[in-house]
């Protein structure tokens, strides 16, 4: 079963957001903590997670000695290991849905949002790290969410409602 992106209730109010900030501002720096909250959310990870990280005293360290080499070489294998991260959106799309995660929009474009979620994807559908989404339970969840919001909306113009 391949998972689309855009049929993800979340996914698609931050698409949405994402356009009207770059028709708006020119970029999307209001969107960046939702990227955070909802890759948190589906993912399990946000995309600074994904990043290698180096020991304290890496700068430190002397160039060609045996520490500095096995350090370089893990960090060799772990940007090896995510073949999105430095490639176009286009072709990441292509990379995700042999992951079994569609990231295209209805007219089988690449969505806005592929660039900040591309990385955690590929580590959540190959086990390295994170968790592969439950579009079910996403979905379910944030329709329990809208259903008690309008409830609440209508008993307020309705006060006898209880």
């Amino acid at each position: 079963i391949t998972i689309k992106i855009r049929e993800i209730l979340r996914f698609q109010e931050l698409e949405n957001d994402l356009v009207c900030d770059w028709v708006a501002t020119g970029h999307h720096a209001r969107s960046v903590r939702k990227i955070d909250e909802l890759s948190k959310q589906v993912f399990g990870i946000t995309e600074a997670e994904t990043d290698f990280i180096f020991p304290e005293n890496y700068s430190s360290l002397i160039e060609g000695s045996h520490e500095k080499n096995t350090i370089n070489n893990a960090f060799r294998k772990h940007e090896e290991s995510y073949s999105t991260a430095k490639v176009s959106d286009e072709e990441a799309v292509k990379i995700l849905l042999e992951l079994r995660i569609d990231f295209r929009d209805i007219n089988g474009h690449p969505l806005r949002l592929t660039r900040f979620f591309k990385k955690q994807a590929e580590a959540a559908s190959k086990g390295i790290k994170g968790k592969f989404p439950d579009v079910r339970a996403l979905n379910d969840g944030r329709w329990e969410d809208q259903m008690q919001i309008a409830a609440d909306k209508f008993k307020k113009t309705r006060p006898n409602i209880k």
